[in-house]
């Protein structure tokens, strides 16, 4: 990623407030792809699918070898996009688009990259493009997203 300063959201220090985002920022958050973490979203999901847990089932397809499930990858953008707020906003999605270009694969580690760009100040909602490089530097997944963020403890009900 080339261009304005990217902040990660992997430091714990960095506090975001919604007024403190703006359009053009930019963040970021790394994941690994572990066989840990693809079998717990077979489980989550119920997606077994022989292409993400048997090596020679995979070895036949074109990809060659087993691959994390597309929707994986969707799950590090959710938590990338849960980490803009921390402990004082909750990100609560509204749309996602997602366009797959590559697959992804146990041991990568991926970047998710968010991009501020849109805010809405009505009702305190963001638009960000969501792209996830692998460590080789090649784009897996680019998207769009809307959030909205809620403050955080929830006011008390009367």
């Amino acid at each position: 990623m080339v261009g304005k300063a990217v902040r990660t959201l992997d430091d714990k220090t960095t506090v975001l407030n919604f007024d403190s985002i703006k359009r053009g920022d930019r963040f970021v958050m790394e994941q690994e792809v572990t066989r840990e973490k693809v079998m717990l979203f077979a489980q989550a999901s119920g997606d077994f699918s022989l292409l993400h847990s048997d090596p020679q089932y995979a070895l036949n397809t074109r990809f060659g070898k087993v691959i994390a499930h597309g929707m994986l990858t969707g799950g590090f953008i959710s938590a990338a996009l849960a980490g803009l707020g921390k402990d004082a906003m909750t990100a609560v999605y509204l749309e996602q688009f997602l366009k797959f270009h590559r697959p992804v694969v146990e041991g990568d580690i991926l970047r998710v990259y968010l991009k501020i760009t849109c805010k809405n100040n009505t009702d305190k909602s963001l638009c960000l493009t969501t792209d996830c490089y692998n460590r080789r530097d090649r784009l897996v997944v680019s998207g769009r997203a809307k959030i909205r963020l809620d403050p955080y403890p929830y006011p008390q009900a009367a």
